[in-house]
């Protein structure tokens, strides 16, 4: 059943990290189309270790490719469609990974989340394009920032300054408030 759900799944190889805190560590791991990790590490909360509710304390993904609906459903449901959902996430973090728009060039990413113990997000700093945008989502209110980037498409268009804010809704990013600066200032 986990397998239709997810779609083919690999793992290059898997052991269990004794120091500096007990982990489990996968490399290689393929999920579907769109997910590839480098590496991941996941490392359990202490009372899971003695037989208490199952979660997760903190889950590193390093070199990870994810497309826009794995990142919309870190934000949606707390964790990547890999767990049960009797295995609670407190943190997630993105190091050295990638998101890969679909027909367009994949942009660097970098993130750390939170999510409360009912497994909704408390909040989520992504940083795109190497620090070029950052966008912060608390609950489901986002906050975009982007200063000297250019969208990863063709043509492209640079912008000096991006600020917007809005709301997930759903799988949906709705922007009410959208501020730009681009073209030397000349467009606002």
């Amino acid at each position: 059943a986990l397998a239709k759900q997810l779609g083919n799944v690999s793992i290059g190889s898997h052991s269990i990290v004794f120091t500096p805190r007990p982990a489990l560590k996968l490399t290689e791991l393929s999920v579907g189309r769109s997910l590839r990790v480098r590496e991941v590490v996941a490392q359990p909360a202490w009372s899971t270790l003695f037989g208490r509710s199952a979660s997760i304390e903190l889950l590193a993904l390093r070199e990870a490719t994810l497309g826009a609906t794995d990142v919309v459903a870190l934000l949606q449901s707390g964790a990547l469609p890999l767990a049960p959902k009797e295995l609670r996430t407190d943190r997630m973090t993105l190091v050295a990974s990638r998101l890969d728009l679909d027909g367009m060039a994949a942009v660097p990413l970098s993130g750390d989340l939170s999510y409360a113990p009912n497994g909704k997000l408390e909040r989520a700093t992504l940083s795109l394009d190497d620090g070029r945008v950052l966008a912060t989502v608390v609950a489901s209110t986002v906050e975009l920032s982007a200063r000297n980037w250019s969208t990863p498409t063709e043509p492209s268009v640079t912008f000096e300054r991006l600020d917007a804010s809005g709301n997930l809704e759903g799988s949906r990013l709705v922007l009410d408030r959208v501020e730009a600066i681009l073209h030397d200032g000349l467009v606002k």
